[in-house]
């Protein structure tokens, strides 16, 4: 497990998005201000800044293989999402097609399929999320679509078969994570535990073998989980050596060799984490 730091002048950092090369995105925070950072391989942190026409906080969520970095720079009012590359910085992604001033880009795939969310507020005093898309063409113009069947949740990673994952509103009224897919639609990813009456979970990455990371409500606070469809939910804290002292709270990211990035506690200290996979032998 590696430790990644904070950006000087900051005192905590979470990370939200790791690409195939090593290449990790997320926020370093203070009291006041946090702002989207990029940890490369050398364990040198980049500062992505924030939209110029917005507030100083941002916080970067994903990063393909290319390089590109999506997130959200934040104002008083809402937020307004966002893709970086490297040598032109932050580019505003706009707002949404269904007038949402709110846009939050949560996770870019290889061909540059965005996933994400906008919120409808004005009008709407308890707000109204809706899972979306966006395709961006060769000058990055924003072209989406809301997810069948998704009404009322926040889409959050896509992989490159366009498997798109998150948390929706049960029948039940509960949040929970969901796997979407263009063939089988969506299908309810449950929960670590069932001792809440109103259980949450939201799923958060995933990778092109179609393993899903995520969080899910616990007795005493929140756990970090993966789901494949061979084991199903298991509660990541269970899977890592106990000795280690970490309680893992969200998985935010896996990639295709099954490494996973995340945020947990270790005695007081909250940091983020990078988590290698054990290779078994044949």
């Amino acid at each position: 497990m590696v430790d990644l730091g904070v950006l000087d002048g900051m005192e905590f950092s979470r990370a939200d998005g790791i690409n195939d090369l090593g290449q990790v995105v997320g926020e370093s925070f203070g009291p006041y201000v946090g702002h989207a950072s990029l940890w490369q391989s050398s364990k040198r942190i980049v500062d992505l800044g924030a939209l110029p026409q917005f507030s100083g906080n941002s916080h970067a969520w994903d990063i393909n293989n290319a390089g590109q970095v999506v997130g959200q720079s934040s104002t008083e009012s809402g937020k307004r999402a966002f893709v970086w590359q490297d040598g032109q910085g932050l580019i505003d992604l706009g707002t949404a097609e269904n007038g949402s001033e709110t846009t939050v880009a949560k996770s870019i795939n290889n061909l540059g399929e965005v996933a994400g969310v906008s919120t409808l507020s004005t009008h709407h005093p308890f707000g109204w999320n809706r899972a979306i898309v966006w395709n961006l063409g060769d000058k990055l113009d924003s072209r989406q679509a809301v997810l069948d069947g998704v009404t009322g949740g926040a889409a959050s990673a896509i992989n490159d078969s366009g498997q798109v994952v998150g948390t929706m509103t049960s029948h039940r009224g509960e949040s929970v994570a969901f796997l979407w897919s263009n063939d089988a639609g969506v299908q309810e990813l449950g929960h670590l535990s069932n001792f809440f009456s109103n259980n949450s979970s939201e799923a958060l990455g995933i990778n092109s073998n179609g393993q899903i990371v995520g969080w899910s409500s616990l007795k005493g606070g929140v756990g970090a989980f993966i789901w494949d469809r061979k084991n199903g939910l298991r509660n990541l804290s269970d899977l890592i050596d106990p000795e280690l002292g970490w309680t893992l709270r969200s998985a935010n990211d896996i990639n295709d060799d099954g490494y996973i990035i995340g945020y947990g506690h270790n005695g007081n200290t909250k940091h983020g984490f990078l988590l290698s996979p054990i290779r078994v032998a044949n």
